[in-house]
């Protein structure tokens, strides 16, 4: 057989493959609940680039100064301090606000409230951060504006058990030695903290220092050698400038074109990867006692710190069944409890309130919550406060 013929019959049998696929692929993309998703992205990116252009500038969170990064020789915290920052849209606008001088979401004079009023921290991720609400409907303001407490928002993007634990080690024990009165402390877990160990992040937590100064009056700050690392790691690696970062933004735009999403069957491999991952590898793993280790510890760190220095709550976010199926997430919420227990801190179930397969508890085109989705969880911890 010649060359010519043999490329002839391989072109064939590839696109006797693909061709099918790609039908199941473009049906699978109109029917899915991702269509919706996928679609407020573009919008989402127009709005992003307004938004640069408007002198604001990307979320740097920690998750994402990890990727490929290698050489970091801290644990960042947060994203750049005192930074007009714009974040995320699933259907209420793009979100933005400026950051504080920890580089989190709060407004900065919070800090100074700290040992004038009784405060609440809430340690998280996304869902604590406020993802994509504006900061009325994020949950420590939603609690402040039923209780007056003073509440500090130590929710990050994209954080995990290791970074929960980096918060709570090198920003909050800090402050909290310095306070008379122990303050609550509300942990709050998602099904994607399901991390395995990370040899880099382990380490960091070993040998970084904590980045608290404080000044003769006993106001705190971020140390000037943590100002400097994060600054000059995140202006080194990553686009700060305006060309820079409207060029990335625009390069991603074609990644959540239909023509794009189609094409390249990307709905079909997310099954297939979900299919994987739930089915085969990961559901032999979770009923594995060693498995969740990094949750484990950070919750046992969290007991420890919290014996003479706070009252410590431990609050559990279910995922959309719609939006992010998961059949693992339910032995993870039963480990976050029993190990909760194990140290005597309370549990709270948010399953109670949300219900997971009410798209209104969920935000309209994500995986977050929803408006209602909040004000629900903040009225539960709420009944756990009185």
């Amino acid at each position: 057989m010649g060359l010519k013929k043999l490329f002839v019959n391989f072109i064939l049998v590839l696109f006797s493959i693909y061709l099918p696929l790609l039908f199941f692929s473009f049906v699978e993309y109109i029917t899915s609940i991702r269509k919706l998703e996928n679609n407020n992205q573009i919008n989402e990116i127009n709005q992003k680039i307004d938004a640069t252009k408007e002198g604001f500038l990307p979320n740097y969170y920690p998750s994402t100064l990890f990727g490929e990064n290698k050489d970091i020789k801290f644990y960042p915290l947060g994203s750049l301090p005192f930074t007009k920052t714009f974040y995320c849209d699933e259907g209420y606008g793009l979100v933005k606000y400026k950051s504080d001088r920890f580089g989190l979401r709060n407004y900065d004079r919070k800090w100074s409230n700290i040992h004038k009023k009784k405060n609440i921290f809430f340690i998280g991720d996304s869902f604590v951060n406020g993802a994509c609400v504006s900061e009325e409907f994020t949950i420590p303001n939603l609690i402040e504006s039923k209780t007056n407490l003073n509440t500090i928002n130590l929710g990050v993007p994209g954080n995990g058990p290791y970074e929960y634990k980096a918060i709570m080690q090198f920003l909050l024990k800090p402050i909290l030695e310095k306070s008379e009165k122990k303050p609550l402390v509300f942990l709050v877990f998602y099904k994607n903290d399901m991390h395995n160990f990370n040899f880099l992040k382990d380490k960091l937590l070993k040998n970084s220092l904590p980045i608290v100064y404080f000044s003769n009056s006993d106001e705190f700050y971020p140390t000037t050698k943590y100002q400097r690392n994060i600054k000059s790691f995140i202006t080194t690696n990553y686009a700060t400038e305006e060309k820079e970062i409207i060029e990335k933004i625009r390069k991603n735009a074609f990644k959540h074109s239909s023509l794009y999403q189609v094409g390249t069957l990307f709905f079909l491999r997310q099954k297939f990867s979900f299919f994987i991952s739930n089915y085969i590898i990961k559901d032999k793993e979770i009923n594995n006692s060693a498995n969740n280790k990094v949750s484990k510890e950070t919750i046992k760190y969290f007991s420890n710190m919290c014996l003479k220095l706070c009252k410590p709550h431990i609050v559990y976010i279910p995922n959309s069944d719609s939006w992010e199926p998961d059949i693992r997430a339910k032995n993870y919420k039963k480990t976050l409890k029993e190990t909760s227990l194990k140290y005597g801190i309370s549990f709270l179930d948010g399953e109670k309130v949300i219900n997971s397969s009410d798209l209104n508890n969920y935000a309209p085109f994500g995986g977050h919550l929803s408006k209602e989705g909040y004000k629900k969880i903040s009225n539960f911890i709420l009944e756990e406060i009185k």
